[in-house]
């Protein structure tokens, strides 16, 4: 818990070279890494590799979230949204309804499972863990919202010599979640200064919205 309410590599990185390399893998496959995610929009796959024939260094790399290891802004938010949704993800869709120039709603959308991709308790667990990261840890700028978050933030390198990808993923309120949020900032250094502050603003503009 501690771990990763402060973002501490060197735990993850330990705990992966201690994981059987396959089952990682398949885990991560069941999370829909390596997989076509089904969307209206182009969106590329995200990448988990490591196999039997990866290379020593490679696995705390890829097990703290670098190395080979690559992630889109939706596919991230679909698995934050699983774990606030009890294990259950859902297939993403941008429109709730059409409507015609006369304001009748002549076409309406629901809301598709995809698949359990965790068990309850394992989502109960990781949600506990993502509070701790708002409560104490490196999202701490979200603790006096209206609304109580969960959520994590991230720095992702990617060249040597640039700033990190900034990231934030989280989701509100954390007893009964109704909105997931993921901000990432390419190329300017630490999500504390950049999308933390975001979402707080997103946040912010939902609790508003949701009390009125």
């Amino acid at each position: 818990e501690d771990a990763m309410a402060i973002s501490c590599n060197t735990t993850f990185a330990y705990l992966g070279t201690q994981l059987e390399v396959e089952e990682l893998q398949q885990v991560s496959n069941s999370l829909l890494f390596n997989r076509s995610i089904n969307f209206p929009l182009s969106t590329k796959q995200s990448k988990f590799v490591l196999n039997q024939y990866s290379e020593l260094w490679e696995i705390p790399q890829t097990a703290i979230g670098q190395g080979k290891t690559e992630i889109t802004p939706l596919h991230n938010l679909m698995i934050f949204a699983a774990i606030a949704n009890k294990g259950v993800m859902m297939e993403p869709y941008l429109l709730d309804h059409i409507v015609d120039s006369y304001g009748n709603v002549v076409e309406t959308f629901q809301p598709k499972v995809y698949k359990e991709v965790l068990t309850i308790e394992e989502a109960e667990v990781l949600s506990s863990m993502l509070r701790g990261v708002v409560v104490e840890g490196n999202g701490r700028q979200l603790r006096n919202l209206g609304i109580e978050v969960a959520g994590k933030t991230g720095s992702a390198e990617f060249k040597a010599g640039e700033a990190a990808h900034a990231w934030f993923v989280g989701f509100g309120p954390y007893e009964d979640p109704e909105i997931a949020v993921c901000v990432l900032v390419e190329n300017v250094g630490s999500s504390s200064d950049y999308s933390v502050p975001m979402a707080k603003k997103i946040f912010e503009a939902y609790e508003k919205y949701y009390k009125e």
